[in-house]
């Protein structure tokens, strides 16, 4: 057995004493290179000192005051759009006060131009005007109308050069009714102008003005037909210059049909025709009960006028208790005519109802679909 003995401490201090010299007849004999000196930090001109807590919190505070101002407009439309109450009051308060100072300080001045761009900075209409030639001077507006003192034009023919000018106009339920009416109506014959407001109603001037839009409609657009739907956001307190009136009173009955009459006789132009369109049963038992109180003034309010024309939506919608239904059986198969929100309807739904108003148009205007 072959033994190795360690490297004696004597041989190792030769080694190493070798190993120094060669390394330094290496350093002597090569090149030598200067010591580069380190360096210097250049300062980057474009170099910001990083903003602390509190200066980033002031910035946040300056940046959203500057954005308040300068859309304090939009912000008192939002506080407009809350329920009467404590809440509003304060919001409203709070937003009025931002656009007085955006106001002072010709901040608002940007989003005025723009309005103006886009036409929305306007003189508002006068709606009594455009309904008092319709009327006997004096009556009420549930009264009957009185024979015209003028030679009334010809209703036109619609044609491909002159098509049926059809405007639908309302709350969300609106769109699925234009969806359906543009589903039934002929494309060659008609023009169909959607124009719904989501949130919107006859409820609450304040926050957007049914009677205005439907005048600026009628000098400008001047439709042959129109197709309204509206309660869907109308269950709610109203505000009046007497005070605030709680939903479903018999205070608040009467002030909403006196706004369904209004726009019942606003609507009334020479050569129109106008649907009025119910709602069909509500999934909330609540909201059921405050549609069918509104359902009957729509009704009643419309048979007073013969220019009006009251589409039933409740009873081709009710289920088999007559009330509200997912859907319904069609041909054998159950077909879904609501939404989700049990509210709103679904696209075969729309399609039904566009049916119904579509009858009602081409018998008045002998178009194909009667």
């Amino acid at each position: 057995m072959a033994v190795i003995n360690p490297p004696s401490r004597t041989s190792r201090l030769a080694r190493r004493s070798r190993d120094d010299r060669v390394v330094a007849l290496a350093r002597r004999s090569g090149p030598t290179t200067p010591r580069q000196p380190l360096p210097t930090r250049q300062r980057d001109p474009w170099h910001r000192r990083r903003a602390t807590p509190e200066q980033a919190i002031a910035f946040a505070v300056v940046a959203f005051l500057l954005a308040a101002l300068l859309g304090s407009e939009s912000l008192v439309g939002l506080a407009r759009r809350q329920p009467f109450g404590t809440t509003r009051t304060i919001a409203l308060g709070l937003a009025s006060g931002l656009d007085r100072v955006a106001h002072a300080l010709s901040l608002d001045r940007p989003s005025h131009l723009a309005r103006q761009a886009l036409g929305k900075d306007r003189q508002p209409y006068d709606v009594d005007a455009l309904i008092s030639p319709n009327r006997r001077a004096g009556q009420r507006s549930t009264d009957s109308l009185a024979a015209p003192t003028t030679t009334v034009p010809p209703r036109k023919t619609p044609s491909a050069a002159t098509p049926l000018k059809v405007y639908v106009g309302g709350d969300s339920m609106g769109r699925e009714v234009a969806s359906g009416v543009s589903q039934a109506a002929p494309n060659a014959l008609s023009d169909i102008e959607t124009d719904y407001r989501v949130s919107t109603g006859l409820a609450r001037p304040d926050f957007f003005d049914w009677n205005q839009r439907l005048a600026q409609v009628i000098v400008e657009h001047k439709p042959d037909v129109f197709v309204l739907i509206f309660g869907t956001n109308d269950n709610q307190n109203m505000q009046t210059p007497t005070g605030i009136l709680e939903a479903g009173s018999a205070q608040w009955l009467a002030e909403y049909r006196s706004r369904v009459a209004r726009v019942m006789d606003l609507v009334h132009q020479t050569n129109t025709t106008t649907l009025w369109v119910g709602l069909p049963p509500m999934r909330s038992h609540g909201f059921d009960q405050a549609v069918q109180a509104m359902n009957a003034i729509y009704r009643e309010e419309a048979a007073r006028r013969p220019w009006i024309s009251f589409i039933d939506t409740r009873t081709p919608f009710a289920g088999a208790d007559g009330g509200y239904a997912d859907s319904l059986a069609d041909g054998g198969e159950a077909v879904q005519i609501r939404q989700s929100d049990g509210v709103h309807w679904s696209t075969s739904g729309a399609a039904q109802v566009g049916q119904l108003a579509w009858r009602v148009i081409a018998r008045r205007w002998d178009m194909p679909g009667a």
